[in-house]
């Protein structure tokens, strides 16, 4: 976890790789912000927090109908069960995204690629 992060810096970055691979929709970059406060925004979203688990929804293979959707990605080590148990309560549904273990950074790629994905097959 980051104690500063260069947030102009990451926009740029994120704008120009959404540039350069043509892509129409780009990522975007909010600002930090506490767990429960993250969990009690974005309500017209489909939400889903990614910790793997056994038996959970893999999450290229789910469906949304929901234009906007928003992906809860762990620190090092995942969320604590409280976390996870409180963004289930919340209204999230807990997802996988590989069944190996993946950085932060990497893990948030994958996750963007599968919405990015799954967004796509809908039409």
């Amino acid at each position: 976890e980051r104690s500063k992060l260069n947030i102009k810096r990451t926009q740029k970055i994120l704008r120009s790789a959404a540039l350069q691979s043509l892509r129409p929709y780009h990522p975007v970059l909010l600002p930090t912000t506490t767990m429960q406060d993250t969990l009690t925004q974005y309500l017209q979203a489909a939400r889903y927090i990614a910790s793997y688990a056994p038996g959970q929804h893999d999450l290229h293979r789910l469906s949304p109908t929901d234009k906007d959707m928003m992906i809860c990605i762990g620190p090092e080590g995942d969320f604590t069960e409280k976390e996870k148990k409180s963004a289930i309560s919340s209204g999230y549904m807990a997802v996988n995204i590989s069944e190996n273990r993946l950085r932060t950074e990497t893990a948030a790629i994958v996750a963007v690629q599968q919405l990015v994905s799954i967004s796509s097959s809908k039409g």
